[in-house]
C-alpha cells in the first residue's frame, strides 16, 4: 500500500509505502489535464518516505497514479490549498 499525505496539502507532500515491494512502484503526479508534473519511484525492498515540494503548484486539484509492477494502477485524487 501507499500513502500519500497530507490530502489537502500546501506547502510538501509526502509519498511512502507501508509495506515492502517485491518491485518498484511509480508514482506520478499529474494535473487534471494529463500533465506530468512529478514522478518518483518507491524502490522494491525498501520502507521509503518521500517528500515532494508542491509550493509552485497552483491551487487545485492533482492526479497521482500509482503504477504497481503487475501493471495495476491506483489513481488518488490530491487536492492543493
Amino acid at each position: 500500500s501507499v500513502r500519500i499525505t497530507p490530502n489537502p496539502v500546501v506547502d510538501k507532500l509526502k509519498i511512502m509505502n507501508v509495506v515492502e515491494f517485491d518491485a518498484d512502484v511509480t508514482v506520478t503526479i499529474s494535473s487534471t489535464k494529463g500533465d506530468i508534473l512529478q514522478t518518483v519511484t518507491l524502490k522494491k525492498g525498501k520502507l521509503e518516505e518521500i517528500e515532494l515540494t508542491v509550493t509552485d503548484l497552483p491551487t487545485g486539484i492533482y492526479l497521482a497514479r500509482i503504477r504497481f509492477a503487475d501493471g495495476s494502477i491506483k489513481t488518488l485524487k490530491i487536492t492543493k490549498i
